[in-house]
């Protein structure tokens, strides 16, 4: 899927599911110019704070 973080540069989400594990790995990169970023998150048992936490790292990146 694909959103856009809170200062307006363009986040595409991947999800990675593995067939016999309750893990979802999930990549957010995020796009300004040439360049991108990536955050990382592995939730190993469906807890909805994990999924939360990395969304909220990936939305509020800001470039320096």
């Amino acid at each position: 899927s694909s959103g856009k973080t809170d200062a307006g540069d363009i986040m595409y989400i991947f999800d990675i599911k593995f067939n016999d594990s309750d893990e979802i790995d999930r990549q957010y990169y995020i796009l300004r110019d040439k360049k991108f970023v990536m955050v990382f998150m592995s939730n190993f048992d469906g807890d909805e704070s994990i999924n939360e936490a990395a969304e909220l790292m990936a939305k509020s990146f800001e470039w320096k």
